[in-house]
């Protein structure tokens, strides 16, 4: 066959190759790279199960539970957290219910990820976790969560962030978690030390922010 093909056939292949070889450079160069948790493509896991609670995506159907758990622990949170005034005492369900639209229009936009920590059953509220892309560095995500009082004497909390810590190396392109806590929640210090985190040092005298890395 070599004797039969002219000078065209051969130029003629030699341009297929070039033509197509970029494109396979392309491909394998895409499905190397890492997603974007941020970005409108993204597809963010959406459950944790493990056998004493359940994480999904915060949205306006919980308002009712999640109203009952914050005020249930209003003073607990207040104390530990310093979220300004919240939880009010006066906050309604309707006020937590248009909160919830907010959180649920930012998961929606990958610009948050809001999530409800329920019962195994789904029928009572324990608690949040948050994700959230800092504002000056985009390489980390902050991280924030609560759980009601009454599972403090179980220790809830401990079992709630080392599980999420887990889902996000295992499941998330989540390489680097801040977590600022108010100095008055020492438990929520002690807890993040006994993980492991290590201390930043910054320039908030009233907050203590632990870095984890997911690798």
């Amino acid at each position: 066959m070599l004797s039969i093909m002219n000078k065209n056939t051969r130029v003629s292949m030699t341009l297929k190759i070039v033509r197509f070889a970029p494109l396979i450079f392309i491909a394998v160069a895409s499905g190397c790279a890492s997603p974007d948790p941020w970005s409108p493509e993204f597809s963010p896991p959406t459950v944790l199960e493990t056998d004493r609670m359940r994480l999904e995506p915060l949205a306006p159907k919980h308002a009712e539970l999640d109203h009952a758990a914050a005020q249930s622990s209003r003073e607990h949170l207040q104390r530990t957290l310093h979220w300004g005034s919240w939880p009010r005492p006066d906050m309604t369900v309707d006020e937590n219910r248009r909160d919830l639209v907010r959180h649920w229009t930012e998961f929606e936009e990958r610009k948050g990820y809001a999530f409800t920590v329920l019962r195994p059953d789904r029928a009572k509220c324990l608690g949040c976790v948050y994700l959230s892309p800092d504002k000056e560095n985009r390489t980390e995500t902050n991280l924030a969560y609560w759980v009601i009082e009454d599972e403090l004497a179980t220790d809830l909390d401990t079992h709630l962030l080392t599980s999420t810590l887990n889902w996000i190396r295992t499941k998330w392109p989540i390489k680097t978690i801040a977590m600022s806590l108010h100095k008055e929640n020492k438990r929520g210090i002690r807890i993040a030390e006994d993980l492991g985190l290590g201390r930043r040092e910054q320039s908030d005298a009233e907050h203590v922010t632990f870095v984890w890395q997911s690798q």
